[in-house]
């Protein structure tokens, strides 16, 4: 699991014209991002230069990402977060698509113990 931060604000509100749903838990720190495998299969595609397939399937996936501190409203700014889904397709997607759209880019945070 790593420690993320945005390089500028962005909050959930934000997310939301790029195509992908947003849910949170009761207690605000887990945000879960569903995007749909048709967005993914055509980034996927993009990604290894493939034709794109004639038929999407009809599901989605989950990217969920844990805060440090409750978010209490889709208009509020986003703090660190962590998620254990690194090497998952829909992480690139979230990072490498939607947030790069955006100007936006994932800062890790690496903490030490002393």
């Amino acid at each position: 699991m790593k420690n993320f931060k945005f390089n500028h604000a962005i909050t959930a509100n934000q997310l939301i014209p790029h195509g992908i749903k947003i849910e949170f838990d009761q207690s605000n720190l887990q945000m879960k991002l569903i995007v749909s495998d048709k967005q993914l299969k055509i980034y996927e595609c993009d990604l290894l230069e493939e034709d794109y397939p004639f038929e999407y399937p009809d599901t989605s996936r989950i990217l969920e990402i844990h805060f440090k501190k409750p978010v209490k409203s889709y208009d509020q700014p986003l703090n660190i977060f962590s998620t254990i889904q690194l090497d998952e397709l829909i992480f690139s997607y979230f990072e490498c698509q939607v947030l790069r759209s955006m100007g936006i880019e994932l800062i890790e945070i690496l903490y030490y113990e002393l």
